[in-house]
């Protein structure tokens, strides 16, 4: 899906975490994104990654299963998770996250061919979220946190919008 190979160390590194399931859990690997977070940040510390890698990587073992279930995830919690996640500073580590989950959704030989929409839906949220203007908040006398507030707001309207 992708030549980047900022993006393929991510779609490579992004279930390191399952590897520390406990056997009697099998075949749930519950919390096995958080623990990949932690096996990513030494892993890349231990062998020196370039930041960018191993921040894309942590994104993507923290949020994948946010990708691939946002129709069942809340307006506020897509919000968060692109706030978590730097999209609104850093949109092409957004993408490269995207196509790092639709790799992993077709990772299985089965699963080769299908059309993965819940990139497409994150997209869709982050453009309405991205498309909320501040000038019309700070017309309003909006400022500091007021406006952080007043932001996420209406970020959250205009993703519940869209998908409700």
């Amino acid at each position: 899906l992708s030549q980047d190979p900022i993006t393929r160390f991510a779609a490579l590194c992004h279930d390191l975490g399952k590897g520390q399931t406990p056997q009697h859990e099998w075949p749930s690997h519950h919390g096995h994104e958080e623990r990949g977070v932690a096996l990513i940040r030494g892993f890349c510390e231990r062998y020196r990654v370039p930041h960018v890698y191993r921040d894309l990587a942590m994104i993507t073992s923290r949020f994948h299963l946010h990708c691939h279930k946002i129709e069942e995830l809340k307006p506020t919690t897509i919000l968060q998770t692109l706030e978590k996640m730097d999209a609104f500073r850093q949109p092409d580590r957004f993408y490269q996250f995207l196509i790092a989950c639709e790799a992993d959704a077709k990772g299985r030989t089965d699963r080769t061919t299908i059309d993965y929409v819940q990139a497409g839906r994150f997209r869709e949220a982050y453009e309405l979220a991205k498309a909320v203007g501040v000038a019309p908040l700070i017309a309003l006398g909006a400022t500091g946190e007021v406006l952080g507030q007043r932001l996420h707001q209406a970020r959250v309207k205009a993703i519940e919008q869209a998908f409700h």
